[in-house]
């Protein structure tokens, strides 16, 4: 039996097996946590280690046997128990993952990452209808991050079916948004853009702005007031921010 530790000492373990690898792992942790340690590659375009699983994506179909029965289960959010199998590369799992993927080739057909990851699989084009003008592939990563991280929970799903979107409630800039940019620097599709001029920082496509802290020294913005105010008031750092960390560090 291979022995895989996460931790130096693992109180709940389970044995399970992975690809014909058999493991003990601990029993907190998901499929993909365990092929991420073990160097087995299963797609993911909506996880973040930092943040809880969703599984909107769909892309990290694997097989799973459990007592004598089949199934096909998302890795990102399904924990290990004792005696699990699970197969990740089944002509099964691949010509779902292939589907998968025209969909969301379909929803954002000028991604990059989607086009890469597409490519990987083997996919060249998407049979279905191609949504022009768009790039979100509804993955939640920046509501999720904006509210699980930030905790300010100024953008998330709204509408239905065919016609849900992400975004600010009522698709109006939210006034609990502090302009920190996580939301942008998770997107996969980079469908959320950062732009700084005239003293503001401006997130689209919600057109948010916020007002940008000026160093007292050199005079550059580098901060956005609101996230300076959270941190200083969070955190207890009164003054932390009246320099940039270029004349803080004396460079500038």
């Amino acid at each position: 039996m291979q022995e895989r530790c996460y931790y130096d000492k693992m109180k709940d373990k389970v044995e399970i097996k992975i690809d014909g690898k058999e493991l003990i792992v601990p029993s907190s942790a998901t499929i993909l946590d365990v092929a991420n340690e073990i160097g087995i590659y299963i797609p993911t375009l909506c996880h973040n280690d930092a943040l809880k699983p969703y599984a909107s994506c769909r892309m990290c179909l694997v097989e799973i046997y459990t007592n004598g029965r089949k199934r096909i289960v998302t890795a990102c959010n399904y924990k290990v128990e004792n005696g699990l199998e699970v197969y990740t590369t089944t002509k099964e799992v691949e010509k779902l993952r292939k589907i998968n993927i025209e969909i969301l080739l379909a929803k954002a057909p000028d991604s990059k990452k989607i086009q890469d990851l597409a490519f990987k699989l083997g996919v060249s084009e998407t049979r279905f209808k191609k949504e022009k003008g768009n790039s979100c592939i509804l993955c939640g990563l920046c509501a999720r991050i904006c509210e699980e991280i930030v905790g300010a929970s100024a953008i998330n799903f709204y509408d239905r079916g065919n016609k849900r979107k992400i975004g600010p409630p009522f698709g109006e800039p939210s006034e609990d948004c502090i302009g920190c940019g996580m939301c942008a620097y998770v997107c996969p599709t980079n469908t959320i853009e950062i732009i700084e001029k005239d003293g503001k920082r401006i997130i689209e496509p919600w057109g948010k702005e916020v007002k940008m802290k000026k160093c007292e020294k050199c005079g550059n913005y580098f901060i956005p007031q609101p996230l300076a105010n959270k941190l200083e008031k969070e955190f207890g750092l009164k003054d932390a921010f009246k320099y940039c960390p270029k004349c803080k560090n004396g460079k500038g």
